[in-house]
């Protein structure tokens, strides 16, 4: 067994709880006692346990933190209230982020990780901290399903090597890296939080979004160095969940000659113990190869940018410019419905004004509003229509994927505004 040696540098910590110790149940790690740990970082609720051996050695750890998370999930990252869980057994570290904070089931995979997440004692503080139940995937002789072709459905661009086993899907990245994406359950929704409720946002918003599928954010990794970044750095953004590899990233999904489910192997000899870590359930073997994935479809329609009350929807962007002086020193307001509220956009402080409305793939009415009784709207861009003096204009847009509309006010020649 290896043992893990960690040093932890807080700054900004507070006070909390202070520490506890418990015995637990017999494992294959050889832990026999969790320490726990409550407290504040920077404002973020932190709860961190540590499982020692009977020598005192750690062999294990996690940290589950609470509060503002980066997640980016079929689109461009953001930030959420959430919570992020990392875990580490040895050289097996793995980190899972969810953009909200709803109770819900977190399948850990079946390994190390899985045998120091299902302790009991750390299950039952998971679950006393921040509503996650933490469950191990099944195991290779459990796994009721068989691996087979990705559904095109999950993805906006073509997977690599990809292969699909009942919720979970393991693909390779553009970068040669290891992704795994997951449904809430095998029939994988669309536009769903954590726990299954209907879910309004972008990709940074909705853990399931408009593909149905989650990507996990355990293992973000930096192409360049084939080392995990770190929870902060900028690669995370760069490369949503990426799971590291070595170096050169030469990750593998292939077809077990043991099993019928997926198989990977992030390229790496690392093994803590006798479980595997890096592998699952057996090494890709380079001198007499197994047969790999082929390569996925990818028909996620529309490309949907967010999600709106559990439905699949995209960005409709509204601006007006600056009005200036003469004929075009006249001004107004644009509004659109996102299915659930109206919202509008105006310049009437003369300067520019722009806004973007989540719309659910239909058509929407987008309307502009003129301030004078003598002014006149235009509408440009995804829909066009040209206003009478002094009254509104209002033209339709379908939305089979992010548009944009301009509004622009004149005044008469005759009377100017």
């Amino acid at each position: 067994m290896k043992t893990l040696v960690a040093t932890f540098l807080c700054v900004g910590c507070q006070a909390g709880d202070g520490t506890r110790t418990v015995a637990v149940e017999p494992n294959d790690l050889g832990i026999t006692r969790l320490e726990i740990d409550r407290g504040l970082t920077e404002g973020d609720r932190v709860l961190t346990l540590r499982g020692f051996g009977e020598a005192g050695d750690e062999i294990a750890s996690s940290t589950l933190r609470t509060g503002m998370v980066w997640y980016a999930g079929d689109g461009a990252g953001g930030l959420s209230a959430g919570t992020e869980l990392s875990l580490q057994v040895g050289d097996a570290v793995s980190r899972f982020v969810t953009p909200d904070r709803e109770a819900h089931e977190q399948r850990i995979p079946h390994g190390v990780l899985s045998s120091f997440a299902t302790l009991r004692a750390v299950t039952a503080e998971i679950e006393a901290e921040a509503s996650i139940r933490l469950v191990a995937a099944a195991a290779s002789s459990e796994v009721p399903y068989n691996g087979t072709a990705c559904n095109a459905a999950h993805f906006k661009s073509v997977p690599k090597n990809c292969c699909e086993d009942g919720r979970y899907i393991f693909h390779v990245s553009t970068h040669n890296a290891l992704i795994n994406r997951y449904g809430f359950d095998s029939t994988f929704p669309k536009c769903r939080t954590s726990g299954g409720g209907l879910c309004t946002g972008g990709s940074s918003q909705c853990l399931y979004g408009p593909c149905g599928a989650a990507v996990n954010q355990w293992g973000h990794c930096n192409v360049h160095t084939g080392t995990p970044c770190g929870i902060d750095n900028e690669c995370s953004s760069q490369f949503p969940g990426e799971w590291c590899s070595v170096a050169n990233n030469t990750a593998k999904v292939f077809i077990p000659t043991t099993t019928a489910f997926c198989g990977w192997d992030k390229n790496s000899t690392v093994t803590t113990g006798t479980l595997n870590v890096d592998f699952n359930p057996e090494n890709f073997n380079t001198q007499t190869p197994q047969q790999l994935y082929a390569d996925g479809t990818a028909s996620c329609s529309a490309v949907p940018t967010g999600c709106n009350n559990g439905t699949p929807a995209n960005a409709l962007n509204g601006s007006i410019p600056a009005h200036g002086t003469g004929k075009f020193g006249a001004y107004g307001s644009l509004s659109s419905s996102n299915g659930t509220s109206v919202l509008s956009i105006d310049n009437n402080s003369g300067a520019a004004s722009g806004v973007t409305w989540v719309v659910t793939n239909n058509t929407t009415s987008v309307t502009a509003c003129p301030e004078s009784n003598l002014a006149i709207a235009h509408i440009s861009g995804a829909c066009t229509a040209n206003g009478l003096v002094g009254a509104c204009v209002s033209c339709n847009v379908t939305m089979s994927a992010d548009k944009t509309v301009t509004g622009t006010f004149t005044c008469t020649e005759e009377f100017g505004c």
